[in-house]
């Protein structure tokens, strides 16, 4: 049962279908007459079925229709048409329908019909799902299939495929499989014949060679493995065959690469020397390498097919090896094991892999057993833990060194952890004094030994330079027997007087300064003392690491006392940086120099405990140094006690001052050894140690700080110069601290006048952003020019508060400029007026060129008084339009924000006078297009009249010539009169003349309206080339005039031609020609009244300012019209006809005016049109030359 869709537009046609499916076994579900609603009921509906007329009603007919459903829906079509043309056939078979009925049909030929088409349909999905279904099998499998027909050729290639053979199903279909699958051997590079060929030749599946390789369609090889076989038909017959292959490359290359993985493993195997075996499930040896003949001294071949027990091995490793080999099988896991075996070499000691190797069903097939002698490996490791112990302790020493900065703790617990560590019988710390005399200053000593610590120690052996001199170039001394060394004696009684019979002594180098460098010493070390490891029960042969680790423990116990004393340098630095700090703080506390003056001088006068400290200031402008602020220790001793704020010392002559305005430091441990008259004056005042430290201020010296030791004299140490100086370096940066403060209050007073400046202007920025808002919003809300520039005008002038504001517009071509508004309070206004750029030449020039600028003068309007202008023009990207003029009085100067803000308003008045310009030009361009279609409209009027009007007057005379030719004289037919009535009569055979005279005229007027449409397309295009030639003019007018003498007459005209001659020769185009005159010269009967003249007037002109060459004026004038000046105008245009004349008297469309001057102008020429007095004149001109 099927749902069916009816789409016929005869109405009988589709009751009737419904009625022969009444009683069926489907179901009409809908019936329509057109295309488009066939379609959109199909969406609706889904029908199984659609029976289709081809020739429906509407834009879309039946076959578009069913190509529309059928594709969308795939919905079978069965056509219905009673049209059996050829080309209806070949459309509606080109969309494959499901069948074609042909009208009329009988009800069982629809049933048959729809049945089939249904089962067909049917069929096609059974068989489309099943081509679908094995596309994507094939398309899914790994391997390449190609399959072919019974001739080789490709019919179908997978994805697979086309990846191997680089070539794409659509390329390969159709093509020979020789062509597509190019097989060659590896070795003789032979072409291989196809096994698709030799499986249908053969009849049989077909496999090729393992050495084939596939050429790609890119040049590319590859190795493949492949199977061909034959398909068969039902019947057994063979109609092609199918290839199934796949890339072997990978799997070849891997396989070669395994062989070569083999035969390395062997040579490796052969040639290692760890020894390498492999044993089976019974542990028997399968094979050995010669690694173990030299382990063992018994042959290789010897081990095969025998356990380790069966060759005689011992016992322990044998049991050893049978646990850890059963262990691998039954685990399958490998595992490292160690053991030892006495070889002929010695008892070496083993380390040994074994690697469990498993057959395809999982369980453990062999062992493969790897082992490596290890006998260095582990003497080493033993050797580097005992080192690895040693220092350990050592890094525990060092770390208990460096954990305390207190010198004796460091060195007791050194000597302390070296006794424990090297067993040894006394450890001590001798450290040398200048006079390289020295004493114990720790020691750790064992029970019943003589104690040296605290003994000063002063032997002249121990300075002599073979003894001393080496230790001072890091040497050691390593005594293993002091008795028998070779010792110096004295040296050795010193030694035996404490019991010592060995000895190791160890210098300790630490960093040292200028003053403790000596003489064949390490540069940058002196010898600070010894740490001496003694022996003393028996002699001790010292060993290397034992040296090299005391070697360290005293590198780190240099660095230990180095950092010691660095400790309580820093910790003395800390204490003067502290006090510095104090005082730093005390002038950092204020910024009023006489305090800060008082305080400095005060807290260093403490400080370094000084008799006195003043604080001087230089006066290059009066060469005196004044003091400012001192401080006294004793205030009332005398004369030390002498006030001298105030004093005045002089620069001229003065030694000292002269040395402190070079920023030199002074430093006099006795003032009164300077030679010099002055100073034995001041020291006489202040007797005792002078010292003066320069105070530099902005790379200048500014005074000095003076301190004063006494009355004795007294050495300056180096650290109070440079506390001075650190206090006089702080005290010259709060003098010009001070000083910028100052400054800094200065410019804070004028930084908050230029806030109060910045505040108005803000202020002013906002109001002008209002003001230009306002007038953007003009801009934008009004189209109106007089509107938006009246506004500008207000708007700024208010805004600025100036006593005037106008916009004026210039009129380029003409130099002159029109005030348009203009806003004042105080002038006399110059709106609307008129002013030459003239007048005022080098203002508008600078306007024109884009300047905006201010300017002062008088001003004319009022009592001559002075004012100054601001110009700024109006400008946009084509040009200058106007400008901008604001009116202030003359002591005023307009601001960079109030000019901003003019230009900024110019700009929006540019976009005005543009916007409200484009706004004009594009009214007067649509009244225009009104214009042209009202033109357009009158053409098509006519032309559809003038058209028209020969059809009727031909149809008329077909009408007539039908009466004339088929009806006799009393109106009978002919065919049914008697034979003599066929003869025409004379009066019938006139009419018939006249009839046929009238289709000829209106056929002629019919194609020469047509042909006036198609010249001026063609003219227009100016594609058609000139023809140009020269003729005696005179003549040629002659016979042109000559052919409208009988329609002159007959319309009482009176046509005259007026010629100067003689005529040049005149060279153009006169088929040109001949269409202008004839058009003019009709023209000119057409509307020439009865009567009335019309003139033909040719002469020859010279150049003019009308055309700069020599040509042909050639006039047509006629009396009786004229045309109004703004018609002239437009007389040219097409379509344009006169609206005082009847459209339909005077036939025409428009176009034989517009047609005539194209020509002209293909000519080179000119046409104008003039009208006066009566008389109406076509002046054409014409150069004597035209170029073709």
């Amino acid at each position: 049962m099927a749902r069916i869709l009816i789409v016929e537009d005869e109405i009988v046609s589709a009751l009737m279908i419904q009625e022969f499916l009444k009683h069926s076994e489907h179901t009409v579900m809908a019936s329509v007459t057109s295309g488009a609603e066939a379609v959109r009921v199909a969406v609706g509906i889904q029908p199984d079925l659609v029976l289709m007329d081809i020739s429906l009603e509407g834009g879309l007919d039946g076959i578009a229709a069913a190509t529309q459903i059928h594709e969308h829906l795939g919905i079978p079509i069965i056509y219905i048409t009673a049209n059996a043309e050829d080309q209806t056939l070949q459309r509606a078979v080109a969309t494959e329908p499901f069948g074609y009925l042909v009208k009329p049909f009988s009800q069982i030929g629809l049933h048959t019909t729809i049945n089939i088409a249904l089962r067909r349909y049917q069929l096609e999905q059974q068989l489309e799902q099943a081509e679908q279904w094995l596309a994507t099998t094939l398309a899914s499998i790994g391997d390449g299939t190609i399959a072919t027909d019974r001739n080789g050729c490709i019919t179908f290639m997978n994805a697979v495929a086309e990846d191997l053979t680089g070539w794409r199903q659509a390329e390969a279909l159709g093509s020979s499989a020789d062509l597509i699958l190019r097989l060659i051997h590896a070795e003789t590079r032979e072409a291989i014949e196809s096994p698709l060929l030799q499986a249908i030749q053969q009849g049989k599946s077909v496999s090729i060679s393992d050495h084939c390789l596939l050429q790609t369609k890119n040049g590319l090889e590859r190795t493949i493995s492949e199977t061909a076989a034959p398909i068969r038909n039902e019947k057994g017959e063979i109609t092609g065959s199918i290839l199934v292959f796949q890339d072997v490359t990978e799997r070849r290359r891997a396989e070669a690469v395994l062989h070569r993985r083999q035969e390395e493993f062997r040579a490796l195997a052969e040639n290692s020397p760890d020894i390498v075996a492999r044993f089976d499930r019974q542990l028997r040896h399968v094979y050995v390498n010669p690694a173990v003949e030299a382990a063992t001294s018994i042959p290789a071949d010897a081990f095969i097919g025998y356990t380790n027990a069966e060759l005689g091995m011992p016992t322990e490793l044998v049991e050893r090896w049978g646990e850890t080999l059963q262990e691998v099988l039954n685990t399958g896991q490998e595992r490292i094991t160690e053991f030892q075996f006495l070889t002929p070499a010695g008892l070496k000691i083993y380390q040994s892999r074994v690697v469990p190797e498993f057959a395809q069903d999982g369980s453990v097939e062999f062992l493969l057993c790897v082992s490596r002698d290890i006998t260095a490996y582990k003497q080493a490791e033993a050797t580097l833990r005992q080192q690895a112990k040693r220092e350990r302790l050592l890094v525990a020493i060092a770390q208990r060194i460096r954990q305390s900065l207190n010198l004796d703790e460091i060195l007791n617990t050194t000597v302390t952890e070296v006794s424990q560590l090297l067993q040894t019988d006394r450890v001590v710390m001798y450290r040398f004094e200048p006079d390289w005399s020295g004493f114990v200053i720790v020691e750790a000593v064992g029970d019943g030994w003589t104690p040296m610590l605290g003994r000063r120690l002063f032997d002249p052996c121990l300075v002599m330079a073979d003894c001393l001199l080496p230790y001072m170039d890091g040497n050691i001394s390593s005594t293993a027997d002091v008795l028998k060394a070779g010792l110096a004696e004295c040296y050795v009684e010193l030694l035996t007087s404490f019991q010592i019979r060995a000895n190791l002594v160890i210098p300790v180098l630490v960093p040292s300064s200028q003053t403790q460098q000596q003489h064949k010493q390490k540069q940058g070390t002196h010898l600070w003392g010894l740490l001496a490891v003694q022996q003393c029960a028996e002699p001790r042969r010292w060993q290397d690491s034992e040296i090299e680790l005391l070697k360290n423990l005293a590198a780190q116990v240099a660095i230990a006392i180095h950092q010691s004393q660095l400790y309580q340098q820093m910790y003395q630095q800390a204490q003067r940086e502290q006090a510095l700090s104090q005082v730093i703080q005390a002038i950092r506390n204020s910024l009023d120099l006489n305090t800060i003056f008082h305080t400095t001088v005060a807290e260093i006068g403490r400080l370094l405990q000084v008799e006195q400290a003043n604080i001087l200031q230089y006066l290059p402008e009066q060469s005196v140094w004044v003091h400012q602020a001192s401080y006294r220790r004793n205030p009332d001793v005398a004369p030390v006690g002498l006030d001298v704020v105030g004093l005045e010392i002089p620069d001229e002559g003065n030694p000292i001052t002269a040395r402190l305005k070079q920023l030199e430091v002074v430093r006099l441990d006795d003032a009164s050894k300077v030679a010099n008259e002055m100073t034995q004056i001041l020291a006489q005042t202040f007797p005792g140690a002078w010292l003066a430290v320069p105070l530099q201020v902005g790379g200048s010296v500014w005074g000095n700080i003076t301190l004063i030791q006494g009355p004795e004299p007294f050495v300056w140490q180096d650290w109070q110069l440079e506390l001075t100086q650190a206090v006089g370096d702080q005290l010259a940066i709060a003098i010009q601290q001070s000083q910028l403060y100052q400054q800094v209050q200065q410019l804070n007073t004028r930084l908050e006048e230029q806030v109060q400046e910045r505040t108005v202007l803000l202020q002013q920025a906002f109001t002008f952003e209002a003001t230009l808002k306002r007038i953007a919003d003009r801009v934008r809300d009004s189209l109106d020019e007089d509107q938006i520039l009246r506004a500008v005008v207000e708007e700024l002038a208010q805004t600025l508060g100036v006593s005037a504001c106008s916009v004026a517009v210039y009129n380029l071509p003409q130099q002159t400029v029109n005030v348009r508004y203009e806003y004042t309070t105080a002038l006399a206004l110059v709106q609307g007026h008129l002013i030459p750029m003239s007048l005022f030449p080098g203002v508008y020039q600078q306007l024109l060129d884009g300047q905006h600028f201010q300017y002062c003068g008088l001003d004319v309007r009022s009592t001559q008084q002075r004012v100054v202008r601001l110009a700024c023009p109006i400008v946009d990207d084509q040009g200058v339009l106007g400008d901008l003029r604001l009116v202030n009085h003359a002591d005023y100067i307009f601001s960079e924000q109030e000019v901003r803000l003019v230009q900024q308003v110019a700009n929006q008045c540019a976009i005005a006078l543009r916007q409200s310009r484009l706004y004009q030009a594009v009214q007067a361009q649509v009244a225009e297009l009104e214009k042209l279609n009202r033109l357009k409209d009158d053409f098509v009027s006519t032309v559809s009249h003038e058209l028209r009007t020969p059809m009727a007057s031909i149809r008329m005379a077909t009408q007539m010539l039908e009466v004339v030719l088929l009806q006799t004289e009393d109106g009978r037919p002919r065919e049914t009169a008697e034979p003599s009535s066929l003869v025409l009569q004379p009066s019938s055979f006139q009419r018939a003349a006249r009839y046929f005279q009238v289709l000829r005229d209106e056929c002629q007027r019919e194609t020469l309206l047509i042909d006036d449409l198609l010249d001026l397309s063609r003219l227009e295009q100016q594609t058609e080339p000139l023809n140009c030639s020269t003729v005696d003019l005179q003549v040629w007018l002659a016979q042109l005039v000559s052919s409208f003498t009988d329609r002159v007459s007959q319309q009482q005209q009176r046509l005259e031609t007026r010629m100067t001659t003689p005529l040049p020769a005149l060279t153009t185009d006169y088929s040109y020609l001949e269409r202008i005159l004839n058009e003019l010269l009709q023209n000119a009967c057409k509307y020439t009244p009865a009567n009335e003249t019309i003139v033909l007037g040719v002469k020859a002109v010279e150049p003019s300012n009308v055309m700069p060459q020599s040509h042909m004026q050639i006039s047509v004038s006629n009396s009786g019209v004229e045309i109004s000046a703004d018609q002239l105008e437009r007389v040219f245009d097409k379509f344009y006809r006169i609206p005082s004349n009847n459209p339909w008297q005077h036939r025409g469309t428009g176009l034989g005016l517009a047609l005539v001057k194209t020509l002209i102008e293909q000519l080179q020429g000119t046409i104008e049109a003039s009208s006066a007095d009566g008389w109406t004149t076509f002046t054409v001109r014409i150069p004597l030359e035209t170029d073709a």
